[in-house]
């Protein structure tokens, strides 16, 4: 984890300034991202055979834990697979403990996400006792302790005819036990924001598997400020989530260079913008899979060449040179130090996140 005396230089400067509480916030919006950031925490209410492993190991797109391994159900396991870092807890609606392990889970630590799954089997004959065992443990949390509840029909792929996977066939039929997933959970009083489809296998072979894209992006979506990056790194099929998550760094890295460049004396605030143009570069990296180090900012800076790099020399002499233009000096220098960091933002997320529309932006 990065330093945290560039974002607290800046939040001390922030302090003396009058007429900036919106600035503060992203400040504190910063801090919570990138500096306080945590691993996400998600239970799994599923039958046994309902596929938790197959569906971990699809979100993360990566052998996280062993399909025939017997796992600890009610006790939360730290998953670090290459990287990609969540805490997982698996309870079955079945077991009488159920409701005292999910209280206990929330006792322990605050929890992101809720994940219902059924497999196709189990929805077929119906969920009556494990949706009352879902209620039932879902009921010792007040409401203010309720996380999302996300809901999904798991091992899609076993639906129908096996033969070619997810033809026009097999995909309505899937559907039609997605929707029948989700009359069971709306007959049952469990509210779920969506419900979904998911497999281990693609439809397509340039496609990601099938459902994972829709799961992922919700996941994601329903996290705090503190889990977003770390979840963001783990979920690759979460494109859209990425970018956003990247875009909130960038954003407001840009809105803190131009409040620290408003300050009049040439030179002071280098020191302050380097790192946090670093961090902000290193963010991106990082959500993209890379280490969270200097090389990896190296390679961004490799990638930019010769004309990035004179450009961005160019663009910071300005910037101080125009603190010496009595009057507006300052404001002219934090338009180009505000301006500098989001396009230096913009060019890391085309490079490490491959965002269409965001070609590197070079300083002119």
């Amino acid at each position: 984890m990065g330093s945290t005396s560039s974002l607290d230089d800046v939040l001390a400067v922030l302090e003396r300034v009058p007429f900036l509480g919106g600035l503060k916030r992203d400040a504190g919006a910063l801090r919570r991202v990138v500096y306080l950031r945590r691993v996400p925490r998600i239970v799994v209410l599923a039958p046994r055979g309902a596929g938790k492993t197959h569906a971990l190991n699809t979100l993360l797109d990566r052998p996280a834990l062993p399909l025939d391994a017997p796992l600890s159900h009610g006790a939360w396991i730290g998953v670090d697979a290459a990287g990609a870092k969540v805490d997982w807890l698996e309870l079955d609606p079945l077991d009488a403990g159920t409701p005292a392990a999910l209280r206990r889970a929330f006792d322990e630590r605050a929890v992101d996400v809720l994940l219902f799954l059924a497999g196709p089997t189990h929805v077929e004959a119906g969920l009556g006792d494990i949706l009352d065992g879902v209620r039932r443990a879902i009921e010792t949390l007040t409401p203010k302790e309720r996380p999302k509840l996300l809901a999904a029909l798991s091992r899609a792929d076993l639906v129908g005819t096996r033969g070619r996977p997810f033809d026009d066939s097999q995909r309505i039929t899937i559907d039609l036990l997605r929707q029948r997933l989700e009359r069971q959970l709306a007959e049952a009083g469990v509210i779920a924001a969506d419900v979904f489809a998911l497999s281990s296998e693609s439809a397509d072979p340039e496609e990601p598997p099938y459902g994972a894209r829709e799961l992922s992006e919700a996941i994601l979506a329903a996290m705090p400020d503190e889990a977003m990056i770390e979840c963001a790194r783990a979920l690759p099929f979460a494109r859209e989530g990425r970018e956003r998550v990247a875009q909130r760094v960038v954003q407001a890295s840009g809105t803190l260079a131009v409040t620290v460049a408003v300050t009049p004396i040439p030179l002071s605030d280098m020191a302050l913008i380097a790192p946090l143009q670093a961090m902000m570069v290193t963010a991106v990296a990082y959500i993209s899979g890379r280490p969270w180090d200097l090389r990896t900012a190296g390679e961004w800076i490799a990638g930019l060449g010769l004309v990035g790099g004179a450009g961005f020399g160019l663009r910071w002499s300005a910037q101080q040179l125009v603190k010496l233009v009595p009057g507006a000096g300052s404001i002219v220098s934090a338009s180009i130090a505000g301006a500098g960091t989001t396009a230096l933002g913009k060019s890391a997320m085309a490079y490490f996140l491959g965002v269409p529309g965001n070609t590197p932006a070079l300083p002119r």
